[in-house]
Parts: C-alpha cells; sequence; structure tokens
C-alpha cells in the first residue's frame, strides 16, 4: 500500500522536519513492520510532500495488502497499551 502525504505551509524547514519524520517512521515500524518511506521527503511550492508504503507480512493475504496488516497491527498495539495500563498501574 502507498500512500502520498501533502502538507501545504509557508516557510517549512525541511532540515527541522525531516528527523522528526524519521523518528515518527521509527516508531511506527515497532509495531508494522513493512512501514517505511519510499523516498525523502521534499518541498515543492510550499507544499511537504512524504511517500510511504506498508508492505503487508504475507501470512494470509497478499504483500500488496499493507492496509489490512497496518489496521490490524495498529489495533494489537493499542490493545497491548492498553492492557498494560489496567493490569500493571498501581
Amino acid at each position: 500500500m502507498h500512500n502520498t502525504i501533502y502538507i501545504k505551509s509557508k516557510n517549512i524547514d525541511i532540515d527541522k522536519i525531516e528527523p522528526v519524520i524519521n523518528q515518527t517512521v521509527e516508531k511506527v515500524q515497532k509495531y508494522v513492520p513493512g512501514y517505511r518511506l519510499i523516498n525523502k521527503p521534499c518541498v515543492n511550492n510550499n507544499i511537504l510532500i512524504v511517500m510511504v508504503e506498508v508492505e503487508g507480512s504475507g501470512d494470509y493475504l497478499p504483500k500488496y495488502s499493507g492496509n489490512l496488516d497496518i489496521f490490524t497491527s495498529s489495533a494489537a498495539a493499542i490493545a497491548q497499551m492498553y492492557a498494560q495500563e489496567v493490569f500493571y498501574a498501581g
């Protein structure tokens, strides 16, 4: 699954934004292993362009169905965080 994210803004500082994008990708990769940047983020006419891809695990569905893997992986990560909060809090 490929997605292109467009953000229109004035005075985009790619040098400040790019590390934040990379950190966010690393966080998502912890629970969605097939998530990655396709290209380096770029700016064109005050529009930040970020292209990402999610490749499915291919366990039960084709690898191109990464959108379903991201839903499942995200739901599992949220459930795990919730369980840790409920069962391990105080």
